[in-house]
């Protein structure tokens, strides 16, 4: 992890183009190095040894962490209600594009990521969560 390029956190102008930014910066990470290939077997292997839990923690942490600024950001300036959770939208529009990548080992294009990041902002705007 130490030795991949660290997600950056774009600056548009919308929470959409800067979520779609950071999870397609992912996303290449997850086509185009060797670690794309391993996580399966270490977020497998995670679950039953927690030595190697322990130490991937803090990874995983810095590698989600510029998708939580992201989204921290959009609910600073009103994109996203106030009580809205960044873990919970986090994982909203991650869950789809890791299966897709990691699990399914289909391709991950611009257009899909774009497709997800609209539509569960879309239905939350519509429903919105109570905090």
């Amino acid at each position: 992890f130490e030795l991949t390029e660290p997600l950056t956190v774009p600056r548009k102008r919308k929470l959409v183009d800067n979520l779609v930014e950071i999870i397609w910066q992912f996303s290449q990470f997850l086509q185009n190095t060797p670690l794309g290939g391993v996580l399966p077997a270490l977020a497998a292997e995670r679950q039953h040894n927690p030595e190697l839990d322990e130490a991937l923690a803090p990874l995983m942490q810095s590698r989600r962490q510029p998708l939580i600024e992201v989204i921290e950001r959009g609910i600073e300036r009103g994109e996203l209600g106030a009580g809205t959770d960044p873990e919970f939208i986090a994982d909203l529009v991650m869950g789809p594009v890791q299966m897709r990548g990691l699990t399914l080992h289909m391709r991950i294009t611009r257009k899909y990521i774009r497709q997800v990041v609209e539509t569960s902002l879309a239905s939350l705007l519509q429903n919105p969560i109570d905090a």
